[in-house]
């Protein structure tokens, strides 16, 4: 079994307490097993969600699209900066 160490990002409360039972499952081996069954469960029905996957797209094409603003706007500035010298 391989083990993989997540960080999570505690912006829900749910979150905040799953981390918060994850570290404090450490050294204890039933407990770390059945949160380890819980999170993998947990994972694979999220993924599982048609709504998770679309959202999960959907932020990406939000990002890619922010992404290449910046680029633009940044050339802009570049350009000006040149156009000015």
């Amino acid at each position: 079994m391989k083990t993989r160490t997540v960080k999570i990002k505690a912006d829900a409360p749910e979150l905040a307490e799953l981390s918060d039972a994850i570290g404090r499952a450490q050294g204890n081996q039933i407990l770390e097993a059945a949160l380890s069954q819980y999170v993998s469960r947990l994972v694979v029905a999220t993924m599982a969600d048609p709504r998770f996957r679309k959202s999960l797209s959907e932020g990406a094409e939000v990002a890619k699209a922010r992404a290449k603003q910046e680029r633009i706007e940044n050339l802009r500035v570049e350009l000006a900066k040149l156009e000015a010298e």
